[in-house]
């Protein structure tokens, strides 16, 4: 073989191998990522979060046509990895009076006498009132307990509990004065104040103690245990009195919305 054709040929060799190095523009960015369909971020702890949709301030049972309950919105409270919303629900009492105990031959004072007596003089056609005294002069020096009972409604199906408060109003007709005491709070048998003939039995013990000084027109509020409410039950309670300076306190016929007994609850 010339010396010109190996030259030829060796030439040829080399362009054929330098060849296979060049890239192919056909398998460029071939196996390049795409879009998944979950989007996956990491959180400042480095655990993996999804993003999902949040509902914040809303009543999970929807709107209740029940004047008596009220729902409203709580502060929220945020953390690093949980956003909490807390919601009130306001319920009414749908019965509030004040029964005059049995004592010697004396019967008991009913709930419509006892409210009489009550609210005489206080400029509100002598009603809406009930009193809370350990010795009533008006009815011959009886013990005058007040009795609350709340419904349950359905804003509470299904939300967990977090606190309880009750909220009465002192009143403060002509000739009333302070009192030093604002009464226990107890949990009583199941009881209907329209055909009441005894006195409802308290239950156990105190579960929220006296507040003390009570003045007009002054809103007093106890702390309540979330077990006073029993899911799908009315909740009964009375106030006790501790003294002989009588309270009197605004039952459902008040003459504002807002001094009517009321029952909070704080829910998730």
């Amino acid at each position: 073989m010339s010396l010109r054709l190996r030259a030829v040929l060796l030439s040829a060799a080399v362009g054929l191998a330098c060849g296979c190095l060049l890239d192919n523009p056909l398998y460029d960015g071939a196996f390049t990522d795409s879009d998944a369909s979950t989007r996956v971020t990491t959180g400042s702890t480095g655990t993996p979060t999804t993003d999902a949709p949040t509902s914040a301030g809303t009543d999970p049972t929807g709107s209740d046509s029940d004047d008596s309950v009220t729902t409203t919105d709580a502060p929220t409270t945020d953390t690093a990895t949980t956003d909490t919303t807390l919601d009130t629900v306001d319920i009414l009492a749908d019965q509030a009076g004040c029964l005059g105990l049995p004592k010697g031959n004396q019967g008991l004072v009913l709930a419509v006498d006892c409210e009489i007596e009550s609210s005489v003089g206080n400029g509100h056609g002598d009603l809406g009132e009930m009193v809370v005294d350990l010795v009533n002069g008006d009815f011959k020096d009886r013990e005058t307990r007040s009795f609350l009972r709340f419904p349950w409604p359905a804003a509470l199906d299904g939300a967990q509990i977090v606190a309880v408060e009750l909220l009465l109003t002192s009143s403060d007709h002509d000739g009333q004065t302070t009192s030093d005491q604002s009464g226990e709070i107890w949990a009583c048998e199941a009881f209907d104040l329209d055909v009441v003939v005894d006195e409802p039995a308290l239950v156990d013990a105190a579960i929220a103690p006296d507040q003390g000084a009570v003045d007009l027109t002054q809103q007093v509020s106890w702390t309540l245990p979330v077990s006073v409410l029993v899911p799908g039950q009315p909740t009964h309670l009375a106030v006790v009195p501790v003294s002989d300076d009588g309270v009197n306190y605004w039952n459902n016929a008040a003459p504002q919305a807002d001094w009517r007994p009321l029952l909070r609850v704080t829910i998730l």
